[in-house]
This record gives structure tokens, sequence and C-alpha cells, in this order.
């Protein structure tokens, strides 16, 4: 009876109460799907506020907290300077992108756009990476949600693996969209009274702001000399000043999702400057946890803040924190690659075959299939980084530039994007095969380059110069 008692201490009950709300508010709003568009897109009904905080929600993910925390804690502010790098590429598409998407009014998917720009064939390609990409992400993240199960609640990794799992399955699968908007506001909610909080915890129990800034040794402010210095340029060119990350499933979706350009520039400007502080107060928790818990893994440096220096009730609240960061990164990415594989791979398929199908009802399934496999997935392998840094570099390297060229008016075709993807996965690959272990991370960075060099070195040949497009008004 004891170790059932322990199950319904304070703090477990205010998690099953987020999870309880989570699936119930998810379940309701995702009544009255109708078709595609409505479980895709929302049919474009969502006001600003709404775009702004779900986009905040699956931009804050594990990777953004308990992540850069234990980055922190080991490597210093070096990651924290490579992060923001975001705010660059955030800006660039709130300023150039933004006004061109009305010109694809009508897509659900950044295969769709592809599709419109360098041919069907394109589309499949762009939806089969993507899909394999966004479900390599759900499978970490539900890792991620297991072990906070574990080291937070005493509830076993695959059992917390499971529950998270079902639930954030049970409503992107209802309501498409609309579920996982809706839920994605009140995580960001709980997540950001969760920051603050731990924050505060760890600074005070360092003796304050200035003498923790006092207690962390020279090492950890190091950026520029820092021995993994190239490891986190990679990831400040890649991941942030290029628009690989702004141009990823989800977050093309939410682009896709706004009535106008107010609403796209909008979602981009604010979080460029919203997760600013954020990020900033993640910081601090793994300095914090460093000065005053040296000895412990560096994963472990947010949860363990958690549980050493909150009262019981308050460590409840920022363990759903924990949860809904996690759970909202999750649930998008689930939603976006279900329609990737959907819309993009399976249709065109039964198109070409002149077969009818409920393209509704495909969706529903892929979504349910991907997540009871990611589900499997996470609980068997415990690490799928590899396969993340894989799927997310082949998605960038294969669609940043065409993606980025034919939204600002390039002319593309289907050879240019064929010739330059051939020539930028063969270079990547030599890149990972032949690249010292310690710059392996410049991989994506010479697909990239590649890509781009070879995609314009065919435009420039196939249209003698380069050639725009004349677009109306939409």
């Amino acid at each position: 009876m004891e170790n059932l008692a322990a199950y319904f201490s304070l703090n477990h009950i205010l998690v099953y109460l987020f999870l309880l709300v989570t699936l119930g508010v998810g379940l309701y709003v995702g009544k009255g799907i109708k078709d595609i568009k409505d479980y895709a897109i929302a049919r474009n009904t969502f006001g600003s506020s709404t775009l702004i905080l779900t986009f905040l929600a699956t931009a804050m993910g594990g990777a953004t907290t308990v992540g850069l925390a234990a980055k922190t804690f080991s490597d210093g502010i070096i990651m924290t300077v490579a992060i923001l790098g975001y705010i660059i590429s955030y800006l660039f598409v709130a300023i150039f992108i933004a006004p061109k998407m009305k010109y694809f009014k009508g897509s659900i998917t950044p295969g769709d756009v592809i599709g419109k720009l360098c041919g069907e064939t394109s589309r499949v390609v762009t939806g089969s990476v993507g899909f394999f990409y966004s479900s390599c992400i759900v499978a970490a993240q539900l890792i991620a949600t297991g072990l906070v199960f574990e080291s937070l609640l005493g509830i076993g990794r695959n059992t917390g693996i499971a529950i998270g799992g079902l639930i954030v399955v049970a409503y992107a699968t209802f309501g498409g969209v609309k579920s996982v908007a809706i839920t994605d506001v009140i995580q960001l909610l709980v997540l950001v009274v969760m920051i603050p909080l731990v924050a505060g915890a760890a600074t005070g129990y360092a003796g304050g702001l200035e003498q923790l800034w006092r207690k962390v040794p020279a090492e950890k402010f190091v950026v520029f000399g820092h021995e993994k210095f190239v490891e986190y340029l990679a990831f400040f060119l890649v991941w942030g000043v290029l628009p690989t990350n702004p141009l990823s499933p989800p977050f093309f979706q939410r682009m896709l999702m706004a009535k106008d350009r107010k609403q796209i520039s909008g979602m981009f400007t604010s979080a460029a400057f919203f997760m600013l502080p954020l990020e900033l107060m993640v910081m601090l928790i793994g300095l914090g946890a460093f000065v005053s818990y040296p000895e412990i893994n560096p994963n472990a440096a947010f949860p363990h803040i958690i549980k050493m220096l909150l009262p019981i009730g308050t460590q409840g609240l920022c363990i759903a924190g924990l949860i809904a960061a996690i759970m909202s990164t999750g649930d998008s990415f689930l939603n976006a690659g279900a329609l990737l594989f959907s819309h993009d791979v399976v249709m065109p398929f039964c198109n070409r075959r002149k077969k009818e199908i409920d393209e509704l009802k495909l969706v529903k399934f892929v979504t349910f299939t991907i997540g009871m496999v990611a589900i499997v997935l996470a609980a068997l392998w415990g690490d799928v980084i590899k396969l993340v840094f894989f799927g997310l570099s082949l998605f960038g390297i294969i669609t940043t530039v065409p993606l980025t060229a034919g939204i600002l008016g390039l002319k593309t075709d289907s050879q240019s994007f064929f010739i330059a993807l051939f020539i930028a996965v063969i270079t990547f690959i030599i890149a990972i095969l032949c690249l010292d272990r310690s710059l392996r991370e410049l991989a994506p960075i010479f697909g990239i380059i590649a890509n781009g060099i070879s995609f314009f070195a065919v435009h420039l040949i196939r249209n003698k110069g380069f050639a725009s497009v004349k677009r109306e008004e939409a």
C-alpha cells in the first residue's frame, strides 16, 4: 500500500491532472473535423495569438529546455550562444519569406509547395524525407518523456513512454492540428510558469545571480576558443542562421495555417524575441546545477534542480512543465509527419493509379500508426539521436535551398532539384565517412553548400542566367 500511495502524492496528482486536461481539451476541440484542410491547417481560422503560442510551444521542446541545460552544464554558455542563432533565421523568414507565402494558398505541407515549385516527384521525395525526420523526432521526444517520468515521478521509463505517447497519439489522431494547436497553448502556459520557477531556485541556491556568476569557472564562458567550437559553429549555422529549422515540417505548417503575411511575420518575430529570455533562464539553470551539484550527470541538470530545490506541489507543476515542453514538440511533429506521408507520398501514388481514397481517414490512420511505432521504438531503443541527426540533416540539405529560392521567386524545376539533391546527399555521406569525429557535425553544412552551388549552377545553365517567375497576386 505504501508503494501504491507513492504514486498519488501531490506531485503525481498535479501531473495526472495536467495530462487529463491535455487529453480532454485535445479531444474536445478536435470534434467536427470535416476534411483534410480542416485537419491539416484548420482552414486558416486561428487568430494571431493562438498561432504565436502554438509556434512557441513547438519551438520550446525538450532540446531547448532539458537539452540546453545539460549542454550548458557540460560545455558552458557556448550552447546558448549557438542556439540563439535562430533569431537570425526567424527574422529572415519574417521579413523575406512571409510576404511570398500568399502565392501558396491552398497548400497544406512543405511537400505541396515543393511540388508546385519543382514537380510531383520532388513532392514525394520531400514527403518521404520529412516523414522519416518527423518520426525520429517523435520517438526522441517520447524517450525524453520516459526519462522525466522515471527520474522525477518514480514511474518506469517504458510506462512513462506509453502514458505520454498514448495521450499524444489519441488527441493528435482524433483532432489533427486543431487539437495539437490548442493543447500546445495549454502546454506553453505551463512551460512559461515552470522555467522562471526553476531558474529562480537554481540561482537562489547558488547565492543569487551575482554570486552564481562569480562561482562559475572561467572556462564555462569561453566561446571562440572552446574545444567544441566547430561543433557549435555548425549548430549555429545550420539550425540557426540558415532557414533550415523554420522551414522544417511543423514550422512550415504553421506558416500555411496563417491567414496572411502579418500573421506569419508576427509568429516568427514574436518567437525570435520571446524565446530569448526563456533560453537565458534555461542557461542559468544549467550553470546553477553545475555550481551546486557538479558531480551529477549533465543530462540530469534540469530535473535535479526540480527534485532537490523546489517544494512538493511546485515540483509537480514543474514536472508537468517539462512534460509539456516535450509533448508540445512531439505532437506537432507527429501531425506534420503524418500529413507529409499521407498527402505527399500515398496520395500521389493513388492519384496516378486513379484509386479513390478518403484522405482524412488515411491521415488519421497514418497518425495513429506512426505514433504507435514511435512508442515501441522509444521503448526498445534508448537512443535515436543519430537517427534524428541523420533525418534532420537530410531534410535540411534537400529542402532548404530549393524551398527558400523557389518561395522568393527564383524559377525552379525538377532537374535542378534532383541534380542538387544527388550531389548534396553524396557530399553529406562522404563528409560523414571521411571527416574526423570532432568535425562530423560540419557534414550538413557541406551538404547544404553542395546543394546550393549545384542547384544554382543548373539553374544558370538551363536559363542562361538567373530567371524569376511572374506571379499573379493571390
